[in-house]
């Protein structure tokens, strides 16, 4: 299916009791002549399952799909954690080779008929279409270049900088838009140094995405322009991994039937 990019302009700046205690006084008591010794027992538990880590290759710790995926492990009451590994810095195509190879256990990325071939999908939008929104990180002195931009065929005359192996390279390059493709941290060290390109990023990652980048002082959002488009983001895991892939997939289908992942997602700092 072809999607349609559609370049909006002047939408990005549109984004962005208690009871009180009453003191009381406990009287004192006279304590009788032959005092009594009261025993007590508890019973302490401990919980002896063994702790599962699930291997994850990201170099940040926080973000909207790393928290849901804590979220959705907490609430299964099993014992696990996220654990991240050595290789924290990949772009997808290498995540994919790494799950593949039984190296990590889960990734988080937009869907593609690749993908959903090779991998098994948990059928649950994590942004809730929401990451088809896209701002514009670009460098800050480039700002006045972008403020002249009006509509698509003017975006489609500078560089989109993308991940490798991301689905917007296949649909930006469909729209005739020019694209450039690098590893993902890579791309704030290049844009801080003055490309003159921009980078699309969803409405819920753009900001937090600055915000953990504070020493690249030459980034802003452009708030003349968004981009949207028909995108949706999804867990991925080994095909043969049905413990976890039912684990989460339970998980998301008591959230969202219980309402609960809705309070979650938008209670969550980044949306």
């Amino acid at each position: 299916m072809r999607y349609t990019i559609v370049c909006a302009v002047c939408l990005a700046s549109q984004l962005s009791t208690a009871t009180p205690i009453t003191p009381s006084v406990t009287p004192s008591v006279t304590p009788s002549a032959t005092p009594s010794l009261t025993a007590t027992a508890s019973v302490i538990t401990t919980d002896e399952r063994p702790i599962i880590d699930i291997r994850i290759s990201d170099s940040r710790n926080s973000n909207i799909y790393l928290d849901t995926l804590r979220w959705l492990l907490k609430r299964s009451g099993e014992r696990n954690q996220l654990c991240h590994t050595d290789h924290h810095i990949s772009s997808q195509k290498r995540k994919v080779a790494m799950l593949l190879n039984d190296e990590i256990d889960i990734i988080y990325a937009g869907t593609t008929t690749d993908l959903e071939d090779t991998l098994r999908q948990i059928r649950f939008p994590i942004t809730r279409g929401n990451i088809g929104q896209r701002l514009l990180v670009i460098n800050k002195i480039h700002q006045p270049v972008f403020r002249q931009i009006s509509n698509l065929a003017d975006l489609q005359q500078r560089t989109a900088l993308l991940g490798f192996g991301w689905p917007e390279v296949e649909l930006f390059s469909a729209a005739q838009m020019p694209i450039s493709e690098r590893v993902y941290d890579d791309i704030f060290l290049v844009m801080n140094d003055g490309s003159r390109a921009y980078f699309p990023r969803g409405v819920l990652e753009a900001s937090a995405e600055l915000t953990d980048r504070p020493y690249l002082v030459n980034l802003a959002i452009d708030a003349h322009l968004l981009l949207r488009y028909k995108s949706a983001v999804f867990f991925f895991v080994h095909p043969d991994n049905q413990k976890l892939a039912d684990l989460i997939t339970r998980e998301f289908s008591r959230a969202y039937l219980d309402g609960s992942y809705i309070d979650f997602f938008y209670n969550h700092p980044g949306v």
